[in-house]
C-alpha cells in the first residue's frame, strides 16, 4: 500500500512497505528538518522516497532505506 507522508516542514514523502526475512530496528527522519516520522522494529520495513525523487531507479534508492539495511545491501549481504 503507497502512502504520502507529509513532515511539518512540508516536505512530502511516499511510504511503502515491505517484508524482511530479519528482524530491523531504525527509524526514519526526515531529510530537510531532521524530524523522526516513523520508528519501527520487526519484519516490515517503511520504505520512504522523496515526492520530487520518485523517478530515481531502484539501484539509487538504497540512501532511502536505513543505515543497516543499506550497509548490509551495499556488502551483499541484505535481503536485497
Amino acid at each position: 500500500m503507497r502512502r504520502i507522508v507529509t513532515c511539518h516542514c512540508g516536505t512530502e514523502y511516499e511510504r511503502t512497505e515491505t517484508r524482511l526475512i530479519f528482524w530491523v530496528m531504525d527509524d526514519f527522519c526526515c531529510y530537510q528538518c531532521g524530524e523522526v516520522l516513523e520508528s519501527w522494529h520487526g519484519s516490515r520495513l517503511p520504505i520512504y522516497v522523496p515526492m520530487q525523487c520518485r523517478s530515481v531507479s531502484a539501484s539509487e534508492r538504497h540512501d532511502f532505506f536505513p543505515r543497516e539495511v543499506a550497509s548490509e545491501a551495499a556488502a551483499g549481504r541484505g535481503a536485497f
